[in-house]
């Protein structure tokens, strides 16, 4: 099938390049170096994207272990953010994050630890980023399938 003489792969292929570019762009990592490079590996959370909901996904996690996820924090915006708190249901879940803005166009890096001590199931949880853009929460859903 074709759609103005070009084939309908082809569109899907430009489109889903143009995307990935406004991915990476939107939390490409500029500033120090190290950090920049170790932080291109990681999923990143766009603290300016607050319609998106992003998930983290533990994996198995034996019951009674203390496990971190670290991830990228970044912005997409014209000005920096600075993370003002967060909130879970929970007290299972703990995020390390950046207590310096993030400058606009950079990413930080965050670790979330998770306690699965006294759980023998873990639904999934909604952990919240409080951020000076937005009165609304980046939201994260944090995921752990918990054996024995």
């Amino acid at each position: 099938m074709t759609y103005c003489g070009v084939k309908i792969s082809s569109v899907r292929g430009v489109l889903l390049g143009a995307l990935l570019t406004v991915f990476m762009c939107a939390c490409s990592p500029k500033g120090n170096k190290s950090i920049a490079n170790s932080l291109e590996s990681v999923q990143c959370v766009d603290l300016a994207d607050t319609l998106r909901v992003d998930t983290l996904n533990f994996g198995r996690v034996r019951k009674g272990d203390t496990v971190f996820r670290t991830f990228a924090i970044g912005n997409s915006s014209n000005a920096p953010i600075v993370v003002t708190g967060t909130e879970t249901g929970c007290g299972c879940l703990n995020l390390d994050y950046p207590k310096n803005p993030v400058a606009a166009g950079a990413r930080a890096e965050a670790t979330m630890k998770f306690y699965s001590s006294g759980y023998n199931y873990f639904p999934p949880r909604s952990f919240y980023i409080r951020t000076t853009y937005s009165d609304i929460p980046h939201q994260i859903v944090v995921i752990a399938d918990i054996v024995e």
